[in-house]
């Protein structure tokens, strides 16, 4: 039981960490681009840069799987259903340039894009599975 509290306390505090990370270099990117005019990295970080997280929410998931006996499979069902939808999202109008499925205001909420980012990164990590 010990162990598993200061497993999750640490990813806490990792968790935490990134996210104060991300902060510093959201800052200076938006800096940057007031400088410079060039937008594209600050926008391109604020769509991707949460990922991580999700990332760190799954690992223990993740971790249990490397454990297993059998061989990686994709879950490919998952990925479609759930991942493709976040990645459009995300992707959408500020990456991709074509029109909208949704309405812009859906697709340009940065309250979304932080939430689709940390879904995202979750999806990724516990699509991957040992059988």
């Amino acid at each position: 039981m010990k162990k598993y509290i200061f497993l999750t306390l640490g990813q806490v505090m990792l968790i935490f960490f990134y996210a104060y990370s991300a902060s510093i270099i959201d800052r200076n990117l938006q800096e940057l681009a007031k400088q410079t005019f060039q937008v594209y990295p600050y926008i391109l970080f604020n769509q991707f840069a949460y990922i991580p997280i999700g990332f760190i929410l799954g690992f223990g998931y993740w971790k249990a799987q490397r454990k297993r006996e059998g061989s990686w499979k994709m879950d490919k069902i998952r990925l479609a259903i759930i991942g493709l939808p976040v990645l459009y999202f995300l992707l959408v109008p500020y990456i991709v340039k074509v029109e909208p499925l949704f309405p812009l205001l859906m697709m340009t909420n940065s309250s979304l894009s932080g939430v689709l980012q940390v879904v995202l990164g979750f999806i990724l990590i516990t699509s991957f599975h040992k059988r």
